[in-house]
């Protein structure tokens, strides 16, 4: 068992328990070994309570997942095999997603590649084009798409090479609730790729696995993470410089959130190999429209910008909380472990009037490991302050270089406005919502 795979920080968190349990999925890749055998994906479940709980799991096949009862002991355990040897498709584990733990170990045993756990927050709407960096040497590359919907899904992958050109397309077919995954290295001949695009129009985690067999004939296996807006990328904004400092503007409105569009997404491209930010700041008006109808005193995003994606991304995501709890809120996790982040939330009581306009400041100052949210009015007079500590690292600097390629070339840094329809409770659309007058301004080290 390989069980050091675990972090101490994850272990001391994760108490799986019925009481928090939600449905995940763990793709079962069927990455090939050099000698042609499907390598297994291992899937761990950590019990940091001092008592003996239970997870139930099974795979998945067609719609029904038969689901059958494991003891978890104090510590955790390995969950046995699910399926035949090769078999390629998805795991569903009832338990909580931080206990959840899934990689792929070399064929020698020496290393190990952490494989997707997909979670309510790591899942794509359909009509999403997140990319995959891909490894540069590989033997065997596989490229598609775990279904996490009830419905059938049509995909395509497109692949990049290093020079940000398209060099194929490959549809696919996705049952409901499964997992597709091409051989795209036999479709490219000499050509090779170092980045792809996966889209399907059912809700969807991408898959990116790599091969690369060594001369002694063991195989390693690194699986791509899924990057990018979960949706696509309706403007652009590149980042300019001034001296030591980097910003971007967008003036008037640029969003207003409808049941057809209820999410806006601002995609942020920088030139810059890399960036070391002591201080970002980010100011936009919001007029808040009326309370989502499915649950007034739920969370309805004023702005969320992140690095690459949720987990250990996210820069800062700042909400006002509706009638009955009245709060501003934000969080971070940035550079954090997998199921951590730090927060804060002071009263605050909007009002839901498309002629009263807030304006609204988030600072994440590494440098002094503050963040800070500044609730205003339309005259710039500080209605609220909502400040905490952060652990930024990397020498207290907020890390940005482009991440993207092909249709993403240049992408640092995403903003997005507002919660889609039927997003995972207590998230809630802003239907009616105007968002306008962005700004961003770091200051680098």
């Amino acid at each position: 068992m390989r069980r050091m795979f675990v972090s101490t920080a994850l272990l001391s968190l994760a108490v799986a328990s019925a009481a928090s349990a939600e449905r995940v999925y763990v793709p079962l890749l069927g990455a090939p070994a050099a000698d042609g055998r499907a390598m297994p994906t291992e899937i761990w479940v950590a019990n940091g309570a001092q008592v003996k709980t239970s997870v139930a799991a099974g795979f998945v096949r067609g719609l029904a997942a038969k689901t059958r009862s494991f003891d978890v002991e104090p510590g955790g355990r390995m969950l046995e095999r699910f399926a035949g040897a090769g078999e390629i498709g998805l795991v569903a584990i009832d338990a909580d997603e931080l206990a959840v733990s899934a990689w792929v170990p070399s064929a020698d045993g020496g290393s190990v590649s952490e494989v997707p756990v997909i979670g309510p927050h790591d899942s794509y709407v359909a009509g999403a084009e997140p990319g995959l960096q891909l490894a540069r040497d590989y033997d065997r590359l596989l490229v598609g798409a775990a279904n996490v919907s009830d419905q059938a899904a049509s995909c395509q992958a497109t692949l990049f090479d290093g020079g940000d050109n398209e060099i194929a397309r490959i549809p696919f077919e996705v049952p409901a609730k499964a997992l597709v995954r091409e051989d795209a290295a036999g479709r490219l001949g000499s050509q090779r790729a170092t980045f792809a695009q996966v889209s399907c129009d059912r809700e969807f985690y991408p898959i990116g696995v790599t091969t690369a067999n060594s001369d002694r004939g063991d195989t390693s296996v690194i699986v791509a993470k899924g990057v990018g807006p979960n949706g696509t990328c309706q403007k652009w904004l590149t980042l300019t410089q001034s001296g030591p400092f980097w910003g971007g503007v967008l003036e008037g409105t640029f969003h207003s959130a409808t049941r057809a569009n209820p999410k806006g997404i601002v995609c942020i491209r920088m030139a810059s190999n890399e960036l070391r930010v002591g201080k970002a700041i980010f100011e936009w008006d919001v007029s808040v429209g009326p309370w989502s109808s499915r649950d007034r005193s739920g969370v309805h995003n004023l702005g969320y910008v992140f690095r690459d994606r949720y987990r250990s991304g996210v820069i800062g995501n700042v909400n006002f909380v509706g009638p009955n709890k009245n709060l501003a809120k934000w969080m971070q996790n940035y550079n954090m472990p997998r199921g951590t982040n730090t927060n804060a939330k002071a009263a605050f009581q909007a009002t839901a009037n498309q002629n009263v306009v807030y304006h609204i400041i988030y600072i994440f100052d590494a440098h002094n490991k503050t963040a800070t949210l500044l609730v205003q009015d339309s005259g710039r007079n500080t209605l609220s302050t909502v400040s905490n500590r952060i652990a930024p690292g990397n020498g207290q600097a907020l890390l940005l270089k482009p991440y993207g390629s092909g249709g993403l070339a240049g992408l640092a840094m995403v903003n997005e406005f507002g919660n889609y329809l039927g997003q995972h409770h207590p998230e809630e659309a802003t239907i009616d919502w105007q968002y306008a007058n962005l700004q961003i301004a770091l200051t680098t080290k």
